[in-house]
């Protein structure tokens, strides 16, 4: 079990990391965020509670793993220009 609170806090960690970086990156972030939602699933799954709670639990993270998965997709930096045309390589 202490292996699991160790692998959350390093979880954590890294989330908060991201978060304080400039400049803000969207897939860091979204990445740290779907590792806590895996984690926290795992933890729902295993609990004893009652089912119907359990089932709400359930949904309402793959909510939010759906929305994290489109901004992920969605959000994108954007690019810079187009560098210079190299040269031409020899023929034979």
């Amino acid at each position: 079990m202490w292996f699991g609170r160790v692998k959350l806090q390093a979880i954590l960690e890294l989330t908060i990391v991201s978060i304080e970086i400039a400049p803000f990156s969207v897939i860091s972030v979204g990445t740290n965020l779907q590792q806590l939602l895996a984690e926290l699933l795992a933890f729902i799954l295993i609990v004893d509670i009652d089912p119907c709670c359990k089932d709400k639990l359930v949904i309402q993270i793959r909510c939010i793993q759906v929305s994290i998965t489109i901004t992920i997709g969605v959000i994108k930096g954007g690019t810079g220009p187009t560098g210079a045309t190299g040269a031409t390589g020899a023929t034979e």
